[in-house]
């Protein structure tokens, strides 16, 4: 099959299946978003986390078949955690290693937050530590769809955090579309040269079964 042919068969899965995939998650993401800028930063991680975590699973769930799935969730669905998610996409290449790390680093804020009944002093440095190696690795890249609401925010720390959560929310529901038991093309990773994540599909994967792989995923 030459690139032309790959090329029409992925644009042909995006414009089929991108849009409605993205629009079932829709009001959930703009009132989680909503939610996230009145929140302290406290509240703002725990939240954020939560759904970055039920994403995290998802994408996880997509890479098995339907009956597996089944299974796994009547048996296993414990076993899963938000750690062991982010592992399991980083070590089958669904994350670059700078998301794998982002959201690593946000995670063991929550840790901090969601454990500890009083933040005392040597939990705020460990907590700002992590804070710089986000920034390190946003390094100005990323922007956001609410700039008035991030103006509202006014704290710098709220401020990344709304921005993380935006982006990586954002990022992860466009992955989870990529993602099938059957063919591996999708991945999550930093833009160079741009502000904002990307999915990278292989198109050089695409092959004559992959529109009945996606029929099956999204169709049946």
């Amino acid at each position: 099959m030459d690139s032309k042919k790959k090329d029409e068969i992925y644009n042909s899965i995006v414009d089929k299946y991108l849009s409605a995939h993205t629009k079932k998650f829709e009001k959930r993401f703009e009132d989680i978003l909503l939610d996230l800028s009145t929140q302290n930063k406290r509240s703002m991680i725990i939240i954020g986390c939560a759904y970055l975590e039920e994403l995290c699973k998802s994408c996880v769930y997509e890479t098995m078949t339907k009956k597996g799935r089944k299974e796994y969730k009547k048996r296993n669905s414990r076993d899963l955690t938000f750690s062991s998610a982010i592992t399991f996409l980083y070590s089958q290449d669904y994350f670059s290693e700078e998301i794998f790390n982002l959201i690593n680093h946000i995670r063991d804020i929550r840790n901090k937050y969601s454990h500890l009944p009083i933040i005392e002093e040597n939990h705020t440095q460990s907590i700002n530590d992590r804070n710089k190696k986000i920034r390190d690795l946003l390094n100005g890249r990323w922007f956001t769809r609410n700039i008035e609401r991030i103006k509202n925010i006014r704290d710098a720390d709220k401020e990344l955090y709304y921005i993380v959560f935006e982006n990586l929310i954002f990022g992860l529901i466009g992955l989870e579309m990529f993602i099938n038991p059957d063919q591996k093309l999708g991945k999550l990773e930093f833009v160079k040269g741009q502000k904002h994540l990307k999915i990278f599909v292989d198109v050089g994967k695409i092959n004559e079964y992959t529109e009945t792989y996606f029929s099956n995923k999204f169709d049946n």
